[in-house]
């Protein structure tokens, strides 16, 4: 339990919710232990380069920060969890290269539709 009460400090942006029966010092173990991982969802931006040829990557265009590259920190907080059993008889999917992997169902749907 207390992973999983870590897990959500690291993910919150503000508001954490606990039961009646959690004391103020239980809170503020989690709260303290939480703060050592990096939190989740913090914009992050760097500068680089748009590169002109592939075959020399040190000519790059104007010689200067063309190009900003955004994202967001992922949640490293080393979730271990006992008592989950991961199931043999689960299914595995592999993705492919395009932006949205659709499920059967709904791609069938879609073809169906574009037939009539």
């Amino acid at each position: 339990m207390d992973s999983l009460n870590t897990l959500q400090f690291v993910n919150c942006f503000e508001t954490v919710y606990f039961g009646e029966k959690a004391n103020a010092d239980y809170i503020k173990k989690i709260a303290n232990v939480s703060t050592k991982y990096k939190r989740a969802n913090v914009t992050k931006s760097t500068m680089s380069y748009i590169i002109k040829d592939r075959k020399n990557e040190k000519e790059i265009l104007d010689g200067k920060h063309n190009l900003m590259i955004l994202g967001s920190t992922d949640c490293e907080c080393k979730l271990q969890i006992t008592g989950i059993k991961i199931h043999d008889n689960g299914k595995n999917y592999k993705l492919d290269a395009s932006v949205v992997q659709e499920r059967k169902h709904s791609k069938a749907i879609r073809q169906y539709k574009n037939y009539r």
